[in-house]
């Protein structure tokens, strides 16, 4: 196999070994005979879906490149990644990778991730969710400079506040049912 293959397999299956494993079987099948896994080969097999970096999204973001970003979004949501497997890995990025660049973007960061999580949870369009929420990581970055007196903010609204108090109280109760 070429190292252009592998990179090319690599960069299509990611993480996901079912995926990996489904590939590298077409493959066997589709290059049989032959003594080269070629790339050509790969993108022939990975037809009709875009090979996609993982971490292209976070990246954007990380880069302030809105339009990058959304690009990214429009992508792994088309290849059928779960919305909520992208917040997640948003959510990573704020906790992570944001307190190390941008440090007063993070309350308003970990703010609309609470929004965004509750607005997927109540049947919003996850697509419109998650899009706003990578526009205001995005775009937060302008405010991130802000002196102090203008940078602070009241908090989460009282709905959310609310919101996640439910949410709270219903995990809770539905923990104690289990126990």
């Amino acid at each position: 196999m070429d190292r252009a293959a592998i990179a090319a397999l690599i960069e299509h299956a990611g993480t996901d070994m079912a995926e990996l494993r489904n590939v590298v079987e077409q493959l066997a099948i589709y290059a049989a005979g032959r003594q080269r896994v070629t790339v050509e080969d790969v993108q022939a097999v990975a037809r009709g879906t875009a090979l996609v970096n993982d971490w292209a999204l976070t990246d954007a973001v990380g880069a302030t490149s809105t339009r990058e970003a959304l690009a990214q979004l429009r992508l792994q949501l088309d290849q059928g990644r779960s919305p909520f497997q992208i917040l997640g890995m948003l959510g990573w990025w704020v906790r992570e990778r944001l307190p190390a660049t941008r440090e007063r973007q993070v309350p308003s960061a970990v703010e609309s991730l609470l929004r965004a999580d509750l607005d997927l949870k109540s049947s919003a369009d996850p697509q419109i969710v998650l899009e706003r929420f990578v526009v205001e990581l995005c775009e937060g970055a302008a405010g991130a400079e802000a002196p102090d007196h203008l940078a602070r903010r009241r908090g989460p609204s009282r709905r959310y506040v609310v919101a996640a108090v439910v949410a709270l109280v219903r995990l809770i109760c539905f923990i104690r049912r289990d126990l």
